[in-house]
């Protein structure tokens, strides 16, 4: 779990300088570079065994009526029927309900789109920093997002650790973690403080009298809280094991919320610089030409049809 969460905060943090240094020579290589990705990932998908209870039930239980013909062998989710007024109760009211009547799962929700909306924001304000105030390129600006990776690694290893030193108090009998708010949310109180220093380090440090390092450094306390302060989100699906799903809803709406409502600022245009020069090539189609070849325009077709023939096999 602890692998998947800083995973999950890699992509946002990859694109920037890896899109940056793509469009230097090409405006489609962005979009091959997000397919050819994309599809890459998709590849696992087919080898990943099933792991939801009522599902392996279910195919247990049609195994063994298969074996034995007379077995009235039926699994749990089988037997239940759902109609369109359950549908609708259960799982589109439920999240909702869930969302306006529970306090822990409504301020937690609200807690987590604060931290997305900031964390989104950076990616408005990286580039008024470091292309406005210190004329990094596109794909150098990218780069200083690794300082949130740096802080998503730190994450990693006090995750690993926490869980360590708790695995050890269990064994001692210790009473606190009987508790459920001690065992998932120490490292998420650590790490808002650390939030708010990183906002701190940045805004304070983005002059042109300062180097450019200072700020960029202060994206490792930043990406260490954001990532800490994502334990909020397994509180609340270790709080509500019953209906996990539904509370997981409204936390993953309110945290997609905010950062699309507003148009991001627009960016100052950035101090003038040496022209790119790209190698000369005769043969170079104009970019808004329709006269064009994609780069390994075959191997990303076959990928893509590989892509959707793993996606039928799992589904």
């Amino acid at each position: 779990m602890a692998l998947f969460m800083v995973a999950t905060g890699y992509g946002a943090i990859i694109a920037p300088f890896a899109t940056g240094y793509l469009s230097l020579y090409s405006w489609r290589w962005p979009t091959l570079f997000q397919l050819i990705f994309t599809g890459v990932s998709w590849i696992p998908l087919v080898f990943l065994p099933e792991t939801y209870a009522p599902v392996i039930l279910v195919r247990r239980a049609k195994k063994l009526r298969k074996q034995y013909p007379g077995s009235n062998a039926m699994a749990p989710l089988e037997q239940e029927t759902a109609n369109f007024h359950e549908i609708v109760v259960v799982v589109l009211a439920r999240p909702l309900r869930m969302l306006f009547t529970e306090w822990i799962v409504m301020f937690s929700c609200l807690y987590l789109a604060f931290i997305y909306a900031i964390y989104y924001m950076f990616f408005q304000a990286f580039p008024i920093i470091f292309t406005g105030i210190y004329g990094f390129s596109a794909g150098e600006e990218g780069l200083t997002f690794n300082g949130i990776g740096i802080g998503n690694l730190i994450t990693l290893v006090a995750w690993l650790g926490f869980d360590k030193y708790y695995h050890n108090a269990v064994e001692r009998g210790a009473s606190w973690t009987k508790k459920e708010e001690y065992r998932r949310l120490p490292l998420a109180c650590f790490g808002a403080p650390m939030l708010s220093l990183g906002m701190f380090w940045i805004g304070w440090t983005a002059k042109a009298s300062i180097h450019w390092i200072v700020p960029t450094l202060g994206t490792i306390p930043f990406g260490f809280g954001v990532s800490e302060s994502l334990r909020t989100r397994l509180y609340i699906l270790k709080l509500t094991t019953h209906s996990s799903s539904s509370s997981s809803c409204p936390s993953q709406t309110t945290s997609s919320t905010p950062t699309k409502s507003s148009p991001p600022p627009p960016s100052p245009p950035p101090p003038a610089r040496a022209p790119f020069s790209a190698p000369s090539c005769p043969s170079q189609p104009h970019p808004c030409s329709t006269n064009w070849v994609l780069p390994g325009r075959a191997p990303c077709l076959a990928l893509s049809a590989l892509c959707w023939g793993s996606f039928r096999l799992r589904f």
